[in-house]
């Protein structure tokens, strides 16, 4: 009542994708605290994955849709910024291009992108 016009879908799957790795800093040293982020190529919000890197640089990300993906590790971010198509413009270079299957296991090495903050 009063609700959408349209049906809601919910999909459910045991399908899905994962992706674990690494990022190290320019010495070649673990980034312990690196934001990873999973940017879905159609930029769909609820698609995207964040994790946080643990003491040895190490990071999962789990339940992935598959589908086309950029993958990126900042030493260090503003909350957010990754959402921003313009910001995300300036790293292209040093993402990570992962076009991920049903039951993909994916592991990477990434280089951390080292702090810069938002002007």
């Amino acid at each position: 009542r009063g609700g959408a016009a349209d049906p809601l879908q919910v999909t459910l799957s045991l399908q899905a994708a994962q992706v674990e790795g690494t990022v190290r800093d320019a010495n070649d040293s673990p980034v312990a605290g690196a934001t990873v982020v999973l940017v879905p190529e159609s930029r769909r919000l609820s698609l995207y994955k964040e994790e946080r890197t643990g003491q040895s640089g190490a990071f999962s990300l789990k339940g992935v849709t598959p589908g086309e993906y950029k993958l990126l590790a900042w030493e260090d971010i503003d909350t957010g910024a990754y959402h921003d198509p313009e910001f995300l413009k300036k790293y292209e270079g040093k993402a990570e291009s992962l076009p991920l299957k049903e039951n993909d296991r994916r592991t990477v090495q990434l280089k951390g992108i080292p702090y810069e903050p938002l002007r």
